[in-house]
Order: C-alpha cells, then structure tokens, then sequence
C-alpha cells in the first residue's frame, strides 16, 4: 500500500508536464518508475511480507470497500495472531489491481490502472527471514489514459522468474536458471525488491497486540517511527502518519479488520497526501495477511493543488 502515493506522485508529475505544454497534449503519459510496484517484502499488516494474492478481480473505481461480516465473534479474552515466520517450501502468490485518477488545477485529468500478480518460493530461511527465494512475475499490466488516449506501460519483469538471494546486507539476482540478468532489468528488479531479507516491523507490531472486536487500535507515534524507518531504510520517502485498525469479527478462521491510514510524501517538487480506508482479512491461525483492500482521496500542492482518488485491492493465497 504504501506505494500508492509513490505512484500518484509519479502521475502527479505527468499531469504537471502535460499542463506546461497545452498546445501539445502528450499522445500518452511516462511510465511510473520500473520499482514502484508493491515490494516484494513491503510491509503488510498482519504476517504478510512478501508478494501474495491471487487473480481475483479488484474493486471497480470509486467502488465501496467490502463490509465487514456482521454478528461474527472473536475469542472472550482477546485475538492475538502469531508471526507467519517462513519456512523453506513456503510459496505464496499477491495479486494486485488499482485504478487512479488525478487533476492538478484545471489541467487534464490522467487516469491509471494497473494489474501485477507476482509469485514466491521461499528457498532459504535465516533468523526467521527468508534471505533466497525464487520470484515470478506472470502479470504486470499497466495503461495510462489522458486526453481521451491510452497507453499500456510495459515492466522488463514481465513474465520473468527470478533467484533473488541476500547476504552480508546485499541483495543480489540472477535468472531463474542462474543467467545474468541485464542492467536496467536487474535494477528494476532490486528496486522491487528492496525489503526482501529484512524483518517486517508490521508483522512485529500486530503478533504485539491484543485484539478485541469492534476496539479501535490507534497505532503510537512510536511505532509509526518503527514503520517509517523500515520505509526510510527501504528506500521510500512516504511516510505515515496515521494508522488504526479495528477488529470487526471472526468467521471460520478469518479476522476482518477495518483499516484507517494516512501517508504522507515531500519531495523538492512538492509534498502529497494520501488517505485509505478499507478492510483486510487475516488467516487467525497463521497470521498471514488473505486480502487488503480500500479506497480514499489524494491530495498535495506541486505548485498547483492536487486531488484525485484511489482504489486497491491486494489478494493472497498460500
């Protein structure tokens, strides 16, 4: 989630582009960077650190968030969820689809949508974090629309697998049957990729707490520094600063959980915001995150003030 607002700055910046040269509206809009996809370990609420998901079809633009299920119950003395520490053989499969829309001023408005579905075999373990793991991306989609015209942005890791192993502190890739992988795609590739081997602080902080249903959860500033510096370290600028999760009910072996979060993101060409609201699903017995999903506006100043929304959803299976 927290690339979102990477990606609407990314946009932000091509509707500021267009509004400087009116005469020429631009055929199609510049690709968000090759890295701006959801890390391949980003943080994940709730034992998720990794890609994950199936193919299931995200919530149309501008759509509601899913209920929570009504008259479900968790234990009398509180939920806790333990922290899914990988395992070698572990495979896990993210499928993500957003749509976003942005104006800045009265400039054309430019519309995104996009679909990854990316895949993970754990091959290593070390101090309870996978440090080698086989990665796929069978799906990376992504079409850019202003002006009445369209254009599909293509990702070098579209339809690759890959062997992706850290040590000593460095991250290092190969071709899934250890050929060398070209420059711009392996950096494209490590920038996707910047979490992986490092502990999820999320995942830390959730297995922490106890969860009573229909009890709101603010998270503290402290821990949000906690989140903000995995960020930092991961090379991320976004930051959050606010973040509330509420147990809605359990039903056979699955938590839902309202999700209420602010991010936020300055850059030397501007400053944006980005507020979420939405609901995930949580397996109880494994702490692994099933489904995240949400909408909310977008908003900021890059000389002219910026709105816009977005809408995700995230599905995983194991």
């Amino acid at each position: 989630m927290k690339t979102l607002l990477k990606l609407a700055l990314t946009l932000a910046l091509v509707v500021t582009s267009a509004c400087k040269d009116k005469a020429q509206p631009p055929a199609g809009a510049p690709s968000a960077p090759a890295g701006s996809a959801s890390p391949a370990g980003s943080a994940s609420p709730a034992g998720s650190a990794a890609p994950a998901g199936s193919a299931a079809p995200a919530a149309p633009a501008g759509s509601a968030a899913p209920a929570a299920p009504a008259g479900s119950a968790a234990p009398s003395g509180g939920l806790t969820f333990p922290r899914d520490v990988p395992k070698v053989g572990d495979k896990v499969t993210k499928a993500e689809q957003m749509s976003m829309t942005l104006t800045i001023g009265t400039g054309p408005e430019l519309q995104m949508t996009k679909e990854a579905t990316a895949t993970r075999e754990v091959l290593e373990v070390t101090d309870e974090v996978f440090t080698k793991a086989k990665l796929g991306y069978p799906v990376r989609k992504e079409t850019q629309t202003m002006g009445g015209k369209s254009k599909d942005k293509p990702s070098p890791l579209a339809g690759k697998t890959y062997l992706v192993s850290r040590k000593d502190g460095v991250t290092s890739a190969t071709y899934a049957d250890g050929g060398a992988i070209p420059d711009d795609e392996l950096k494209a590739l490590l920038r996707d990729n910047k979490s992986f081997g490092k502990p999820n602080a999320m995942d830390r902080i959730v297995a922490k707490k106890t969860w009573n249903v229909n009890e709101k959860v603010v998270f503290s500033p402290e821990e949000l520094a906690e989140l903000n510096k995995q960020n930092e370290e991961s090379g991320s600028d976004e930051r959050f600063t606010a973040l509330a999760l509420t147990l809605s009910g359990v039903d056979a072996g699955v938590a839902t959980m309202a999700l209420a979060m602010t991010m936020a993101m300055k850059s030397e060409k501007g400053e944006m915001e980005m507020a979420l609201d939405g609901n995930l699903r949580v397996d109880v017995a494994r702490g692994r995150l099933l489904e995240a999903s949400g909408k909310g506006p977008v908003k900021g100043n890059l000389g002219q003030p910026l709105t816009g929304t977005v809408t995700m959803k995230t599905v995983y299976s194991y």
